[in-house]
C-alpha cells in the first residue's frame, strides 16, 4: 500500500466508460492503449505518436490479419473498423503520420496501414507536472521501500 501511494495515478478519459460496445467495440481498448502510451512518454517528443500495429494488438475484438488473410475483406474487417472506432473517440483527434509526426496519405494497403503511425491531438487531457531530469534519475535508482 505504501509503495502504491507514492505512484502517480494514470489519467484515463471519462469517456472510456461510456462507449457503446455494440457500435464501437474497439474504442475502449484503443483509448486505453493511447492513454497508457501518453502516460509512459509524457513530456517526450513521441508522447502523442503511436504505431497502428501497437493499437491493433491492444484490441482483441479486431480480427488478426493472419486469421483472415485467406478469406479476404481485410479493408472492411480491420482497417475500416479501426478507423470507425478511432473516430468514435471524442476526447481526441487523430490522423495518420510518418515516423516523426509528419502527416501522410491514408494507407492503401494493409502493409502500409500496419506500418503507419497515428498522431494524436487531445481535446482534453489532464495537465500534469513534468519530472525534472534529476527526479527521473532518482526515481530509477531508488528501489521502493518495503514496510
Amino acid at each position: 500500500f505504501n509503495v502504491l501511494m507514492k505512484y502517480n495515478i494514470m489519467p484515463y478519459p471519462k469517456e472510456i466508460l461510456s462507449f457503446n460496445l455494440n457500435n464501437n467495440p474497439n474504442s475502449p481498448h484503443l483509448l486505453r492503449r493511447i492513454s497508457e502510451h501518453k502516460n509512459m512518454n509524457y513530456g517526450k517528443a513521441n508522447e502523442d505518436i503511436i504505431g497502428v500495429k501497437t493499437l491493433i494488438e491492444a484490441s482483441p475484438p479486431l480480427p488478426k490479419y493472419e486469421e483472415i488473410k485467406d478469406i479476404g475483406g481485410i479493408e472492411q474487417r480491420i482497417i475500416k473498423r479501426f478507423e470507425r472506432d478511432m473516430d468514435a473517440i471524442q476526447s481526441l483527434k487523430w490522423n495518420y503520420c510518418g515516423k516523426n509526426g509528419t502527416e501522410i496519405e491514408t494507407p492503401t494497403t494493409y502493409t502500409e496501414f500496419e506500418q503507419a503511425k497515428i498522431k494524436i491531438t487531445w481535446t482534453s487531457y489532464p495537465i500534469r507536472q513534468l519530472k525534472t531530469p534529476a527526479k527521473r534519475k532518482a526515481s530509477k535508482k531508488k528501489p521502493p521501500e518495503n514496510k
